[in-house]
């Protein structure tokens, strides 16, 4: 599962730490100023956030995820985390 998580600890802040996951696996963080109708507008952040930081082990689980992935649905079985 893809995830956008909001995981700011102090609420003060103006813009708010994100992290993007697949299971449980973090792979990007970004901030984002959190807005009436901001949904968007977040998803652009963290797909920018992906592309600005080309990560080898990022690409290595995602590549290891659906490879994992293909094989379990020849047999019937979800990816897992």
């Amino acid at each position: 599962m893809l995830a956008i998580v909001n995981v700011t600890e102090d609420d003060n802040q103006e813009l708010d730490d994100y992290e993007i996951r697949i299971n449980q696996k973090v792979i990007g963080k970004f901030k984002h100023k959190r807005e009436f109708n901001g949904a968007a507008q977040c998803l652009r952040d963290a797909a920018d956030a992906l592309d600005a930081d080309p990560d080898f082990e990022r690409n290595q689980f995602l590549c290891g995820c659906i490879t994992e992935n293909r094989a379990a649905t020849r047999r019937n079985r979800p990816c897992a985390d």
